[in-house]
């Protein structure tokens, strides 16, 4: 809308962590860090996440936004850089979304998917990544509109899949994610993830599709509420109620050129999607603390 850039993202993981001595759940003890390092080499930059949890995903002053989501894969290794400290460098260091790209895909262990934006341009990417191959494209490349997957214009988005061919084939045997053989797997003791992540991605594009043109915060941080709840597709509202529903740790939507950010939290056995949201100004904050020159 208008030349904006607006950055969205949900942390999905199941809500049974408790802490071994407390007996309170992780989600009882959300926290959002807004770091302000000494130097100019470094950015300031803010990331939601829970008390003795890590960093997911953030946004910095230079309008760099980063988020990431684990992607199965059998090229992986130990040997390398964790993702967290690479995403953790990517906000303090990277100026340009070229410059977190590069920082993402170097040193690499496990598969993940990022989307990676420049509030400047605006811009995005979405980066692919396994131990020894990575993709990184804006919505125009071919990868973005292989089949059954589809582009949509100055969008990208991701699930928990490859769409690029060459590091799907380390993930599923087929690549259509929607293959017979993993309805039929659905009806097994071990089902394949694949019809419930294209589901999900498929919803995920309809409502994106549905406010196209008009995605500002708001309308944002509806629509992936919506996605949440069972919205936009009809068979991604029945796999919601088989499985009870698609758990969320936080969903956060932000416009790094203007720092408005908005987040809602899990709180103990809640989905973020359930929960109030929260709306401040990341930037307004990094200007109110820092001393007066």
């Amino acid at each position: 809308k208008d030349g904006e850039l607006i950055h969205m993202r949900s942390l999905e993981f199941p809500l049974t962590i408790k802490d071994p001595v407390s007996n309170e759940y992780v989600q009882n003890s959300p926290l959002i860090v807004v770091a302000d390092p000494e130097g100019d080499q470094y950015n300031a930059f803010l990331y939601p996440t829970f008390a003795g949890y890590v960093v997911e995903d953030g946004i910095n002053e230079k309008g760099i936004a980063v988020s990431n989501m684990w992607s199965p894969n059998s090229d992986q290794t130990e040997n390398g850089a964790p993702m967290g400290v690479r995403l953790f460098e990517s906000l303090y260091k990277a100026d340009t979304a070229e410059e977190a790209i590069q920082i993402i895909t170097s040193d690499r262990t496990f598969g993940y998917n990022f989307v990676i934006s420049d509030a400047k341009k605006p811009l995005a990417y979405a980066v692919e990544t396994t131990a020894s191959l990575s993709y990184a494209g804006t919505w125009d490349d071919p990868t973005e509109s292989h089949a059954p997957f589809w582009a949509i214009r100055d969008v990208v988005r991701r699930t928990n899949c490859f769409l690029n061919p060459t590091l799907a084939k380390t993930q599923r045997e087929h690549y259509y994610p929607n293959h017979l053989s993993y309805w039929l797997s659905s009806f097994s003791d071990h089902p394949d993830p694949w019809i419930v992540i294209w589901n999900h991605f498929k919803s995920l594009s309809k409502g994106i599709e549905s406010q196209w043109g008009k995605l500002d915060i708001n309308s944002s941080t509806y629509m992936v509420r919506q996605v949440y709840h069972g919205g936009y597709d009809p068979i991604w509202n029945l796999i919601l109620k088989l499985r009870t529903e698609w758990t969320t740790w936080w969903q956060w939507v932000a416009c790094p050129a203007t720092g408005e950010f908005k987040i809602a939290f899990a709180n103990g056995e809640t989905s973020a999607h359930h929960n109030t949201i929260f709306s401040f100004n990341f930037l307004d904050t990094i200007q109110n603390h820092r001393p007066i020159q």
